[in-house]
C-alpha cells in the first residue's frame, strides 16, 4: 500500500508515512472493489481469477521495487534510521502510550484470529452473503429471506469474501476491520496534527481512538463500523488539509472521489452523517478555485460513482431503487419535533449505562419523564422496531453499543 502510493507521486517523498498509509488504503480498497465488480460481471468471482489478480498486482509492485531497488533501499534505510531517532526522542509518557496502543492492536488481532466470527450481524448477513457470492461466482442478487443480504452496502463483504476464498477459512475475515483500526489510528493522529497538536497530542489522539470500547471490540469481528470510521476519518483529514491550504491537485481530487465512493459503499449512514465535512470540503474548494470548483465537483462525483455503480445498478434492477430499498422497514414514520427529540434522548440514553443499577434506573426514569413532557410514547412502533422496548443496561462487552 505504501509503495504503491509513493510510486504514484510526482516527487521523491518519504515512503514510511501515515499519509501514504491512508492514500494506499484508499487506492488498494478501490482496486479491490473495481476488480471484484468486473469479475462479477464475468461470473468469475472465484478462487483462480481472484488469485490471479492478486498475484498480478503483487507482481507489478515487485517489478517496480526491483527496477527502483537501489534508490528505494537507500531511501528506506534513511527513513528507518530517522524513525529510530524519533523513537529514541520520545519521553516515557509518549513511549508508554505508543506501547499501549501497539499492545491493544496485537490483542485485537489475536482475538480475531483465535475466535471465528460469532456475532449476530456476521452470522445473519455478512458471512452468508459472502458464501453465496463465492458459490454463485457473482455479486448478483439471489433468493433469500433476509433482504439485507441483497441491498446492504457491500464493501467490507467484497474484501472479506476474497480473503475467505483465498484462505478457505472465515477466521481471517476480521482482517478488514482490524486493518481499518490501524488506518484509523493513523488518520486520527493526522487530524490532530492538522488542528495544531504537537507530537504528544497526536499520540493522545491515537490512544483515545483505540480505547473507544466499540472500536476495540469491532476490530476482531466482520462488521463494517470500523471501516466506515476509517473512510470518515480520511475524509475529515482531507478536508482539514484544504482548510490549512496544503497541496491540492487533480490526484487529490481523484483520491477524494474514491474516498467518498468507499464511504457510501460501506454503510448507509454515509449519506448524511459526514454532512459537515462535505460542506467544509465544498466551501474550501470554492474558496481556492472559485467558479472552477465545478470541474473538481464533477470529477469527484464521477470517481465516486464508478466505485458505487455496481451496488446501485444491482439495487435498481432488483428493487427499482438504488438506496436502501427496504420498503419502510428501517424508516421512522413519525417526524414531529417531539419524535426527533425522543430519538435523540433515547439513543444517548443507551450510552449512559453504568455498572450501578440505581443510576441506570434513575436515568431511565428521567428519560421516561421527559417523554411524558414531550407527549411522545417512548416505545412508539412508528419510531422503533415493533415489540422492542427501550432500556438502559450496562453491557461493556456488546460490540453494538
Amino acid at each position: 500500500m505504501t509503495l504503491g502510493s509513493h510510486s504514484a507521486s510526482e516527487h521523491r517523498l518519504p515512503m514510511l508515512t501515515r499519509e501514504n498509509l491512508l492514500k494506499g488504503a484508499i487506492l488498494l480498497s478501490s482496486g479491490l472493489v473495481v476488480s471484484a465488480e468486473i469479475l462479477s460481471l464475468l461470473h468469475a468471482f472465484s478462487f483462480w481469477p481472484v488469485l490471479t489478480l492478486w498475484c498480478l498486482s503483487a507482481g507489478c509492485g515487485l517489478t517496480w521495487v526491483l527496477l527502483k531497488a537501489r534508490p528505494l533501499l537507500a531511501d528506506l534505510k534513511a527513513e528507518a534510521r530517522g524513525l529510530l531517532r524519533k523513537a529514541g526522542a520520545l519521553d516515557w509518557i509518549e513511549a508508554a502510550s505508543l506501547g499501549a496502543v501497539v499492545l491493544l492492536v496485537l490483542i485485537a488481532f489475536l482475538s480475531g484470529l483465535l475466535s471465528p466470527p460469532n456475532n449476530w450481524d456476521s452470522m445473519w448477513m455478512h458471512l452468508p452473503r459472502q458464501v453465496r457470492w463465492i458459490q454463485n461466482q457473482t455479486l448478483a442478487p439471489y433468493p433469500v429471506h433476509p433482504m439485507d443480504q441483497i441491498f446492504r452496502e457491500p464493501f467490507v463483504d467484497i474484501v472479506s469474501a476474497q480473503l475467505l476464498m483465498l484462505s478457505d477459512t472465515d477466521r481471517v475475515c476480521f482482517a478488514v476491520q482490524w486493518i481499518g483500526l490501524i488506518v484509523c489510528l493513523g488518520a486520527a493522529s493526522l487530524i490532530a496534527r492538522e488542528v495544531g497538536c504537537d507530537r504528544r497530542g497526536q499520540i493522545l489522539a491515537a490512544v483515545l481512538t483505540i480505547t473507544v470500547p466499540v472500536a476495540f471490540l469491532q476490530a476482531s469481528n466482520t462488521k463494517n463500523d470500523l471501516a466506515t470510521a476509517l473512510w470518515f476519518c480520511t475524509l475529515t483529514w482531507m478536508g482539514l488539509r484544504l482548510v490549512n491550504g496544503r497541496e491540492w491537485n487533480w490526484k487529490w481530487t481523484a483520491l477524494l472521489g474514491m474516498n467518498l465512493g468507499l464511504l457510501v459503499l460501506t454503510k448507509g449512514t454515509a449519506y448524511f452523517l459526514p454532512a459537515p465535512v462535505y460542506l467544509l470540503i465544498a466551501s474550501c474548494l470554492f474558496r481556492r478555485y472559485r467558479w472552477r470548483t465545478w470541474k473538481h465537483a464533477v470529477a469527484i462525483l464521477l470517481v465516486a460513482s464508478s466505485v458505487v455503480a455496481g451496488m446501485y445498478w444491482r439495487n435498481w434492477l432488483t428493487f427499482g431503487e438504488i438506496i436502501n430499498p427496504d420498503r419502510g422497514l428501517y424508516r421512522s414514520k413519525l417526524f414531529t419535533p417531539g419524535a426527533i427529540a425522543s430519538r435523540l434522548v433515547t439513543e444517548a440514553g443507551e450510552h449512559m449505562a453504568t455498572p450501578v443499577d440505581a443510576l441506570n434506573r434513575w436515568s431511565y426514569a428521567a428519560i421516561a419523564e421527559g417523554h411524558r413532557w414531550l407527549g411522545v410514547q417512548m416505545d412508539d412502533p412508528r419510531l422503533v422496531w415493533p415489540g422492542l422496548r427501550f432500556f438502559i443496561a450496562y453491557t461493556p462487552g456488546d460490540e453494538n453499543m
